[in-house]
């Protein structure tokens, strides 16, 4: 294999197995990811994601403490639109599963701009910050106030309907935003296919077909 392969993409692929179109209940999704990093391709895959509310159900699915392949499971934990809760029981959780599971990164839905700051300053040092930036009115106001708070940003690609696929147009303007604030960012959603084309949005026969945007691309 090529460097330069590998280092594109080692760790690439975060987990969402409980999301569409998997929709694996968590057992099944836990069970997926501990086989996952075991494998051959263990070396792209990187976090497990959860949302907070989860995480104590997860809590007696994670490997022993040292039983794990590659060390504690990495998990991006995806916040409600009420994140102080949260932040409280994941502080716990992660007291409770030391050596077993670390939160690597949190990800937080599209809140008003006026309030990532406020968000990302009560985050505790370590974990990445993650916001969602909304493409519909322009994302330049979030993207400021997410890197005048020093986090990342997160942009949804896809969904369950054709017109969760944002236009390529608007991506570039996400795409552009980051790159001359400095910032980096992560895509979620509709990203199950290589290379741009037209698939069905979800597993289901009925589901609508959608021109997908590739994840090489």
């Amino acid at each position: 294999m090529k460097r330069s392969l590998r280092a594109l993409l080692e760790s690439a692929i975060d987990y969402a197995g409980t999301f569409p179109p998997a929709r694996l209940e968590l057992g099944a999704a836990a069970r997926s990811y501990a086989r996952y990093r075991a494998g051959p391709h263990a070396w792209m895959l990187g976090r497990l994601i959860v949302p907070a509310s989860k995480l104590d159900d997860l809590e007696a699915l994670l490997p022993l403490a040292g039983a794990a392949p590659g060390g504690a499971w990495p998990l991006s934990v995806i916040l409600s639109p009420d994140p102080v809760p949260d932040l409280e029981r994941i502080e716990v959780f992660e007291r409770r599963n030391e050596g077993r599971a670390r939160v690597a990164s949190l990800e937080a839905p599209p809140p008003d701009p006026a309030r990532i700051r406020e968000t990302a300053s009560r985050v505790p040092v370590g974990p990445e910050r993650f916001f969602e930036a909304p493409l519909a009115a322009g994302p330049d106001e979030s993207l400021e106030a997410i890197a005048a708070a020093g986090a990342a940003a997160k942009v949804r690609t896809g969904g369950l309907r054709e017109d969760a696929f944002p236009r390529p147009a608007d991506l570039a303007l996400f795409l552009a935003g980051c790159r001359r604030l400095g910032t980096p960012f992560k895509a979620t959603s509709g990203l199950h296919h290589p290379i741009r084309g037209a698939h069905r949005a979800d597993t289901a026969p009925e589901s609508p077909v959608a021109v997908m945007h590739g994840y090489l691309n």
